[in-house]
């Protein structure tokens, strides 16, 4: 490989641009329409959903580790929420990303 090209059996980077792991809610269009998509179709109460509403937020604003801690929260009061477990890869990938630069 020449001078500046990675060696050919490098992994590809992670897109660091993606904000993938973020659920469907993530375009509605209201807090309270969101909110009501955490209860409903994720069957988290109230004080989890407002945790999971906080989590997007702050990796939609680039605050990881800030959304990491928020998407801990909701797996420590529902430990079986995939919404949160792919929030914690993806902000954990941008983060990665992040700090590669």
């Amino acid at each position: 490989a020449g001078a500046g090209w990675p060696a050919p059996s490098a992994p590809p980077a992670p897109a660091c641009d993606a904000a993938s792991g973020l659920s469907d809610a993530s375009t509605a269009s209201s807090r309270a329409d969101q909110m009501q998509y955490y209860m409903k179709d994720l069957k988290l109460d109230r004080p989890t959903a407002a945790l999971m509403y906080k989590a997007e937020r702050m990796q939609e604003k680039g605050q990881l580790p800030q959304a990491l801690y928020y998407y801990g929260k909701v797996l420590e009061a529902q430990p079986g929420c995939q919404e949160a477990a792919a929030g914690i890869r993806a902000a954990g990938s941008m983060l990665d990303c992040r700090q590669r630069r």
